[in-house]
């Protein structure tokens, strides 16, 4: 029994000098805790949090100057990606940066007025390729229109138009399918 009593004696001691030197630690973070709370009182903002004596850091203040406007209304956002930024995959990146960033404004107070604008070599590429879907598309609409009116002039029959214009449509189809066809499965 008293083996017993000496081995509790020495853990009471242990436990006292451990809650000594933890006791500190949780006032600490029970001041860090208070101060979070009292920093988001009444604010709807959540997720990202840098406590002010953050903004005082003579290194931080620098970084700041770079990164956000004088009047506070815009932020600039540096994305690296894996993968190529000069091609579809850049593209189809500038696209989910787009959306990811709007998603990151849900139930902000920016949710409403919050612009994002995207800059760089995927945006460049994205707009690129939307810019010459666009242009093809008119291109092929213009020039069957042009041949359709060409081709009702000297025939002076519509029906004979349209009659020439589903042809050279399907022949063009044709030719463009079986060229692919050709380069895809027979060289390629």
């Amino acid at each position: 029994m008293r083996t017993a009593l000496t081995q509790l004696r020495g853990l009471t001691s242990t436990l006292r000098s451990s809650l000594g030197s933890v006791g500190p630690q949780m006032q600490q973070m029970t001041g860090y805790l208070s101060q979070l709370s009292t920093d988001f009182d009444g604010s709807s903002e959540g997720g990202f949090y840098l406590p002010p004596r953050t903004f005082d850091d003579p290194e931080y203040r620098r970084v700041m100057d770079m990164m956000f406007s004088p009047d506070g209304h815009a932020t600039r956002l540096l994305v690296y990606g894996d993968g190529e930024s000069w091609g579809r995959d850049g593209a189809d990146r500038s696209a989910e940066i787009r959306v990811a960033a709007a998603e990151a404004l849900k139930d902000t107070p920016l949710a409403v007025s919050g612009v994002i604008d995207l800059t760089g070599v995927g945006t460049a590429t994205a707009e690129l390729i939307e810019y010459v879907q666009h242009d093809f598309a008119l291109l092929v609409i213009v020039t069957l229109i042009l041949i359709f009116v060409i081709v009702a002039g000297m025939l002076r029959s519509p029906v004979a138009g349209i009659v020439v214009l589903a042809t050279v449509t399907i022949s063009y189809a044709s030719a463009l399918g079986a060229s692919a066809a050709i380069w895809q499965f027979l060289v390629g």
